[in-house]
C-alpha cells in the first residue's frame, strides 16, 4: 500500500477502529453487555483521537440508547441514563485531558490548522456567515455531488437497485436502520461544515455496501428468471463482471497525483545524515524525509518563515499551485538564505508540483 499511495498513514487505521466501533456498538444492543459498550466507546474515542470529526458516533450511540424498543433492549429510563453517563465518563476522560493540552500549547480552545475557530463554524451554520478560510463548500447539492463522484458507476448502479427494488432478499429494518443511522448522522455532519473531501466519504460509502450487495443479488434475480441461468452460473457471472470493472481500479495507483510528495521526502532523506527540520504544507515530505515538521500557513507563512529561520530550518517545500496567491512574498523573504532546489519527481500527468528551498547554511 505505501508503494501505491501517499495516503494510508491514517486510513487503514481509522477504517479498522470504525467497523470495530460500529460492530461492538450493535454487539451492545443485541447483548445488553455493559463490557460491549465500554469496548465500543474506547475504540470511536481511538478513531476520534485518529482523526476528530468521528466523534459524531457518540450522539448516534446516545440516540440509540434513549429511543431503541427492541427485546433485549427494552429497559427503563434510568438504566438507559446510566448508559449514556458510562459514555460520557469515557469521553471526559479523552477529551478533557485533550483539550487542556490543545489550550497549552495553542493559546485556544479549536483544533484546527486553518483559523476556523467554533464561533466562525457556528456563525457559518446559523446565519450564512462565511467562514474565514474560503474554502468551505455548503449545500446539499455539493454534497450529493461529491457522493456521486466518489462511487464507482456499477457500484452506484447496484445501491440504486439495493433501495429500489428489495425482492430477492429479505429486508431487516433494525440492522438496515442501525446502519442508515451512521451514515445519516456523518452526512448531517459533513453536510453542515461541508468540509466533504472525497476521503471524508469513504467510510459512508462503505457502510452503504450492505444495500449495494443486494441490489447485485436483485440484478442477479433478475437475469436468472430472463436468460434462464442456473444460480451457480449467475453467481459466476456476477463475480466475472464484477472481477473485471473494478480490475482497473485495484490496480491503479491511488491519488497519484501526490506521489511527488513522496519522491521528494526521499530526496532530501538522501541528502541529510540526520533529522532535518522542513517547513511544509505538504506534510508528508517530512514524514519521507523522517525529519521534524513546522507546517506553514498561508495566513501567517512570513512569521512561520521568521520563527522557523530562528530554529536552524534546513528545508521549505510548499506547493507551487496557487503559491503567488498563497504566499506572495515567499521569494523575496528566503532568496538571501535559500536556494531554489531542482528535484527529480514524477512527471505523470496531474502531477502535483513543488518550490523546493535548501538553506544555504
Amino acid at each position: 500500500m505505501l508503494q501505491r499511495s501517499v495516503d494510508v498513514l491514517k486510513e487503514g487505521l481509522l477504517i479498522f477502529l470504525l467497523f470495530s466501533a460500529v460492530f461492538l456498538f450493535y454487539l451492545f444492543l443485541t447483548r445488553r453487555r455493559i463490557s460491549w459498550l465500554v469496548g465500543s466507546t474506547i475504540v470511536t474515542l481511538l478513531a476520534v483521537l485518529t482523526r476528530v470529526v468521528w466523534v459524531m458516533f457518540i450522539p448516534v450511540f446516545i440516540f440509540w440508547i434513549l429511543f431503541l424498543k427492541k427485546k433485549p433492549f427494552d429497559v427503563n429510563l434510568y438504566r438507559r441514563l446510566g448508559y449514556i453517563v458510562v459514555i460520557l465518563a469515557l469521553c471526559s476522560t479523552v477529551v478533557i485531558p485533550l483539550m487542556i493540552n490543545v489550550k497549552a500549547v495553542t493559546g485556544q480552545w479549536d483544533i484546527t490548522k486553518k483559523g476556523v475557530t467554533a464561533r466562525s463554524l457556528i456563525e457559518s451554520i446559523l446565519f450564512d456567515k462565511k467562514v474565514v478560510t474560503g474554502e468551505v463548500e455548503r449545500g446539499p447539492l455539493k454534497l450529493i455531488g461529491k457522493i456521486i463522484k466518489v462511487y464507482h458507476p456499477v457500484v452506484f448502479l447496484f445501491l440504486l437497485a439495493g433501495l429500489i427494488a428489495r425482492r430477492a432478499t429479505p429486508r431487516d429494518f433494525f440492522k438496515e436502520m442501525f446502519l442508515f443511522s451512521f451514515i445519516f448522522g456523518y452526512l448531517i455532519i459533513i453536510g453542515l461544515m461541508m468540509w466533504s473531501t472525497q476521503r471524508y466519504l469513504f467510510f459512508p460509502i462503505l457502510l452503504s455496501y450492505v444495500w449495494a450487495g443486494a441490489g447485485a443479488v436483485e440484478i442477479q434475480e433478475k437475469v436468472m428468471r430472463r436468460v434462464h441461468l442456473s444460480p451457480q452460473r449467475a453467481a459466476l457471472g456476477l463475480f466475472i463482471l464484477i472481477f473485471v470493472v473494478f480490475l482497473p481500479v485495484l490496480l491503479k495507483p491511488q491519488r497519484v497525483d501526490k506521489l511527488g510528495r513522496k519522491a521528494i521526502g526521499l530526496w532530501i532523506k538522501d541528502q541529510e545524515i540526520g533529522r532535518p527540520l522542513i517547513l511544509t504544507d505538504a506534510q508528508r515530505v517530512a514524514y519521507y524525509a523522517e525529519g521534524d515538521l513546522l507546517t506553514i500557513d498561508k495566513w501567517n507563512y512570513e512569521r512561520n518563515i521568521s520563527e522557523a529561520r530562528a530554529k536552524g530550518i534546513q528545508y521549505i517545500v510548499v506547493r507551487q499551485k496557487n503559491s503567488d496567491k498563497n504566499y506572495p512574498h515567499l521569494m523575496e523573504l528566503v532568496k538571501k538564505d535559500f536556494s531554489l532546489q531542482k528535484v527529480p519527481v514524477f512527471t505523470e500527468k496531474d502531477q502535483e508540483e513543488y518550490l523546493i528551498f535548501k538553506s544555504r547554511y
